[in-house]
């Protein structure tokens, strides 16, 4: 019996987390909806938006998820940070590569609010620590994959 509730509490931390990833992912791109709208290079509007980002933050996502900030990576890059109300141990990592990272590179691929990413070839990082600051994991999504 012990190992059937076992069993069900992880197949539940799973569930939980998958969602959290997606919830963080779409809250990401609604934060910056207005980016490359303005006639700036793309250092400024990058900028702009780390700005945007940080001056929202942090921001709830779910119980589970928290937006802490958003910064550039090198020229080309935007990176989002993530808190999840998790321990690293609780995340598990098969499951997200397998079921959420394809998710959110098919939002990126398709959304109507991440064109100027893609039109202007951002690489974006979704980085997520849990709560006592441990990395947990990232999604690096390049214009080689998205395009």
């Amino acid at each position: 019996m012990k190992e059937k509730d076992t069993k069900k509490s992880k197949v539940i931390k799973i569930v939980v987390t998958t969602v959290a990833f997606i919830i963080a992912f779409f809250i990401s791109f609604k934060v910056s909806r207005g980016l490359f709208s303005s006639g700036d290079d793309l250092e400024n509007q990058l900028k702009k938006a780390v700005v945007e980002v940080n001056n929202a933050a942090p921001m709830q996502v779910d119980e589970y998820t928290r937006l802490d900030s958003a910064a550039m990576v090198k020229k080309d890059g935007f990176a989002y940070y993530y808190t999840l109300n998790l321990t690293k141990e609780d995340v598990d990592l098969d499951t997200v590569n397998k079921y959420v990272r394809p998710r959110v590179i098919e939002q990126v691929k398709t959304s109507k609010d991440l064109k100027g990413f893609r039109d202007n070839d951002v690489t974006l990082y979704y980085r997520y620590y849990d709560t006592n600051a441990q990395y947990v994991m990232e999604f690096k999504i390049t214009p080689d994959i998205y395009k």
